[in-house]
């Protein structure tokens, strides 16, 4: 049996020309792409005459409120001391129309619904 090949090369002609079309499609369509997007750009820009509300989040280093909290029960027992001391003692509403904030024991004290103390031992 002969051993036999093929005789005819490839030809390189041909596949340049196939390979500049190519390139030349793919050019033509990026440049056509670069342009419409340009374009658009623009016309986006004259059609909108306010930004987005959501555009001033853009590039913040921190996220929008609520935020979590790192020490939540840390928080709730500054508020709870904060909201008792506000029950506990007295002190300006508003001045200017002579509202103050009197202790509530008092105000419960004067109508007679002042509780029972809590048993010994108990937690609020």
């Amino acid at each position: 049996m002969a051993v036999t090949y093929e005789k005819r090369d490839v030809d390189v002609v041909k596949l340049g020309r196939i390979g500049f079309v190519v390139t030349s499609v793919v050019a033509i369509a990026f440049v056509i792409a670069w342009w419409l997007l340009g374009a658009l750009i623009q016309h986006q820009a004259k059609s909108s005459g306010r930004p987005h509300p959501l555009a001033e989040t853009v590039g913040r280093t921190e996220p929008p409120p609520p935020l979590l909290q790192p020490n939540p029960r840390s928080d709730l027992l500054a508020l709870r001391a904060r909201e008792q001391a506000t029950l506990e003692t007295y002190g300006w509403i508003d001045k200017d129309k002579g509202v103050v904030r009197i202790p509530i024991e008092r105000v419960l004290a004067k109508r007679g619904l002042l509780a029972r103390p809590a048993p010994e031992g108990s937690e609020r």
